[in-house]
């Protein structure tokens, strides 16, 4: 049932704005201590996994414009479709994509208990601020896990998205099968993304 990428482009442009939309009004929610309406964000990863099984190329083909005064919020929503796109790829099915679309789409949530002055800081970190930012897995579950229907997938990928294979990530350094196979996905597209996107730092 796959649509051509001319067609869906259009329906997926409007599922774009509207998912990165959302996305900074949840860090600025968050920020304020306020909480997430899972039902809207649900919703928004629902659009985005159906345009991805409609046409795989046509969000990534969006994904790839990048604007760097937004990185964070388009960061989340190019992890969000990356990640939809490959558990595609590895045959996963409908319900599972939309907890991985959720899950990627708020991994970094925990970033908003970062301070900006960190956050945006160009150039090295010193040990302490870097110590700082990688609180911001601990603090992604914690803010998650106060949330209510949120998958219980999403609390783990916000918590595990920066462990690795091999044992050297943090904050548990977790190693191999401890890791699930959606936090290894989003910890994969988290990494290319940020390889291959202009940040300050």
């Amino acid at each position: 049932n796959k649509v051509p990428a001319y067609r869906e482009l259009d329906s997926a442009g409007v599922t774009y704005q509207e998912a990165k939309q959302l996305i900074s009004n949840i860090f600025s929610t968050v920020k304020l201590g306020r909480s997430i309406d899972m039902t809207q964000v649900k919703s928004v990863v629902t659009d985005i996994v159906g345009s991805i099984l409609n046409n795989p190329n046509a969000l990534k083909w969006l994904s790839l414009i990048k604007n760097k005064d937004e990185y964070t919020a388009e960061h989340s929503l190019r992890v969000c479709v990356l990640s939809v796109s490959l558990g595609r790829e590895l045959g996963m099915m409908e319900g599972e994509l939309i907890n991985l679309g959720i899950s990627g789409f708020l991994h970094d949530v925990g970033k908003t208990r970062i301070p900006d002055t960190v956050l945006n800081k160009a150039g090295r970190l010193t040990t302490e601020e870097y110590d700082l930012m990688k609180s911001h897995s601990i603090q992604g579950r914690n803010i998650l896990m106060s949330q209510t229907g949120v998958p219980p997938i999403a609390v783990d990928v916000a918590y595990t998205h920066h462990e690795r294979i091999n044992g050297d990530g943090y904050p548990r350094k977790l190693s191999g099968s401890k890791i699930s196979q959606s936090a290894r996905i989003v910890c994969i597209v988290d990494a290319f993304d940020a390889m291959t996107s202009v940040r300050v730092y």
